[in-house]
């Protein structure tokens, strides 16, 4: 994010602009940055905080997609906060959505219910999550994302071989695609 702080501010300006104008999908796109901006800085709380208001107006809304990526980016934090559980049942609540959710979206929810679930020590099942979101199909960053996922994982189950093997792939990738 660069300076986080910064990034709150100017979000928290544009999130005024647009709640005072009745922008509410923006509304929500600007809470989602604030939240993230609020994570980086550790302040979980305000992060959550705002994203339950932004859960709300998604809901009272029907703004489905932006629900589905208010309840991933409230996993992550749980996850940040060692809290599994809360962060599976909020993924398993995205995976649940479906088509109603843009493929990225399901995949995020699928990387942190796999996280969720690796931490919880069930490393197989979290791999066979990440076998299930790479089947259907993500973009660049996601395949990235889910393919150091899997060489983590790899690595936890000892099987140091496939997981060089892996995260070598996961290396090229990045760099034809200009992310190393």
């Amino acid at each position: 994010l660069g300076d986080p702080a910064f990034a709150v501010a100017c979000f928290e300006r544009s999130r005024r602009i647009h709640a005072e104008r009745s922008h509410h999908r923006e509304v929500v796109a600007a809470d989602l940055s604030i939240a993230r901006g609020r994570e980086e800085l550790g302040r979980f709380d305000e992060a959550l905080a705002g994203l339950q208001t932004a859960l709300a107006a998604c809901r009272r809304e029907g703004y489905r997609d932006l629900e589905g990526q208010v309840l991933v980016t409230v996993a992550r934090i749980r996850l940040r906060q060692g809290r599994a559980g809360e962060a599976a049942g909020l993924s398993r609540q995205v995976l649940a959505m479906g088509d109603e959710l843009p493929r990225d979206t399901a995949c995020w929810g699928g990387l942190r219910l796999a996280e969720a679930l690796a931490v919880q020590d069930s490393v197989t099942a979290a791999l066979a999550v990440l076998d299930a979101v790479a089947a259907a199909g993500a973009d660049a960053l996601v395949e990235l994302e889910l393919g150091l996922s899997r060489g983590r994982l790899l690595l936890r189950l000892d099987q140091a071989a496939a997981a060089r093997s892996q995260l070598a792939n996961v290396s090229r990738e990045a760099a034809r695609n200009g992310l190393n």
